[in-house]
């Protein structure tokens, strides 16, 4: 019986994963659509990331929306994880406690990761307030 309940949990996340990289490969896909030749020719060089980027706080809002794609996903995995253990555990000691304190450092991890875009959105409004392009 615990060899079909750990094949079955093998397979959901064999199935997350494949979905994710499914979603992620065409999102990214999709996004090379509309790819042009720049106008001075072939051999420019240029931004990878975006065209619009031209200054330091478009390039880190860009990361930050580039890490807030992985970390949603990933925080949302972990919270569905920590409810799947706390189901498992059936009343043992042991296993509500482990997921107890996965649940409790998922969330911690959340905070955080919400805080740390708060603070960029805060400095962000800031600087643009004040009148600085950085």
């Amino acid at each position: 019986m615990t060899l079909l309940r750990n094949k079955s949990f093998v397979a959901a996340i064999l199935a997350l994963g494949i979905g994710l990289t499914v979603m992620f490969v065409a999102t990214s896909a999709f996004a090379q659509v509309g790819v042009s030749v720049p106008a001075g020719g072939p051999n420019i060089i240029q931004n990878p990331i975006s065209s619009n980027i031209t200054n330091v706080s478009q390039f880190v809002e860009a990361v930050l929306k580039g890490i807030l794609a992985i970390g949603v996903p990933i925080a949302v995995f972990f919270i569905v994880l920590s409810g799947f253990r706390f189901i498992t555990a059936q009343g043992n000691q042991e296993k509500l406690t482990a997921a107890r304190s996965n649940f409790m450092y998922t969330i911690i991890g959340v905070a955080i990761f919400i805080g740390a875009w708060a603070l960029a959105q805060l400095i962000a409004a800031t600087l643009k307030q004040i009148g600085v392009n950085a």
